[in-house]
């Protein structure tokens, strides 16, 4: 969908659901969801809902009513970024860990918004602007078939029935 304004162009690409709706939907649907990292949302709530789940982290990153926002993308290069396996069952992450998956997610969305599009690299990382990047350079394992820190094959599984890309030696389960 293309919305096109005087001063403004707006795109949706790829939602799993778009329609016209009334304000009460609207409303209803927003209550629905998790905190968003990007707009300020409560970390804790987050880490709330991630410890009383035994469920993969892989797939608790996906729950719109976990944390919002974050779709495939995301999760496969935050988990990577933190070094977490996406199987990790959400109970079983230490704080720290927990607390590096909210960062590296903050950090990935505030790129993305800044540019337009999904970037987990960084600029030394590939040694050019982020803005020059074409699509291939912009993340670090999702589509890709080789490591870019230890050079082993990138792993897919599914999680959540999606799959996720991964690296088995660099996230190896604990």
């Amino acid at each position: 969908m293309r919305m096109i304004g005087d001063e403004v162009t707006l795109d949706l690409n790829g939602p799993s659901t778009c329609r016209v709706i009334d304000p009460d939907t609207k409303a209803k649907i927003e209550s629905s969801l998790g905190p968003d990292p990007l707009a300020g949302g409560r970390q804790a709530k987050v880490r709330a809902a991630v410890r009383q789940s035994g469920k993969p982290i892989g797939g608790l990153l996906l729950d719109q009513s976990i944390v919002a926002g974050v779709g495939n993308i995301f999760r496969a290069e935050v988990l990577f970024e933190t070094g977490i396996h996406p199987q990790t069952p959400g109970n079983e992450l230490t704080d720290e860990e927990f607390t590096a998956i909210w960062k590296s997610l903050v950090k990935m969305m505030k790129v993305g918004l800044k540019y337009g599009k999904i970037i987990s690299v960084t600029a030394k990382e590939v040694g050019k602007p982020l803005a020059r990047l074409d699509d291939k350079e912009r993340f670090r394992v999702y589509g890709k078939t080789t490591c870019p820190l230890c050079e082993s094959p990138i792993r897919t599984i599914d999680v959540a029935s999606r799959r996720i890309y991964f690296c088995a030696v660099c996230q190896a389960v604990a």
